[in-house]
């Protein structure tokens, strides 16, 4: 390769450089009816070999180009793309990405040992088991009582009871929610 060339491309690489603008993309990907956020869902920059993996919480952070289509994706939510505009100014940007989910009925399938069902009847009737299988014996150095009286009933805290069901759900809603309105919103 002479001079010539290797100029040529050093100039070409420089150009290429200055123009292109690298974006900051990060956000949370969430359920799309309730807002909470979908742990490990893929992030995906199609055509490249480019992509993450959310967080446990829903967050991601992806480094992308104008006009990268990216691909959100979790399994049983539907896939949602998202191109990045090329009028954006910052150089860090957050979205929300939210994915409805994708319910699929599949039919009924019985799973049985043997090819039939009479096939199964005649292997349990032919089935033989030692006697000693059979009884539930005492156990050797332990004495067995039978107790006739019903055990009282749990009495939980109420204290307790009121925060694990009323407080606690209510107090990650606000916080999960407040997180997911923060962002934009994109359709």
């Amino acid at each position: 390769m002479n001079l010539k060339h290797l100029i040529l491309v050093c100039v070409m690489l420089c150009s290429f450089s200055a123009s292109a603008q690298l974006i900051q993309l990060s956000g949370i990907v969430a359920e799309d009816r309730t807002g909470y956020p979908l742990p490990f869902a893929t992030v995906h920059v199609l055509g490249t070999y480019r992509g993450t993996v959310s967080s446990a919480n829903g967050f991601f952070s992806l480094v992308v180009a104008p006009n990268d289509s990216i691909r959100f994706s979790s399994v049983g939510y539907e896939s949602r793309l998202f191109v990045v505009p090329d009028t954006l100014t910052d150089v860090i940007t957050s979205i929300g990405v939210f994915l409805p989910i994708d319910t699929m009925q599949l039919e009924t399938v019985e799973v049985y040992p043997w090819p039939t069902r009479d096939d199964f009847a005649d292997a349990f009737l032919a089935l033989q088991l030692a006697n000693h299988e059979l009884r539930m014996g005492p156990i050797p150095g332990i004495k067995t009582v039978v107790d006739t009286v019903p055990p009282a009933p749990t009495i939980f805290n109420p204290i307790t009871l009121f925060y694990e069901e009323i407080i606690k759900p209510i107090e990650w809603n606000r916080v999960k929610r407040q997180k997911s309105q923060e962002l934009p919103r994109w359709d």
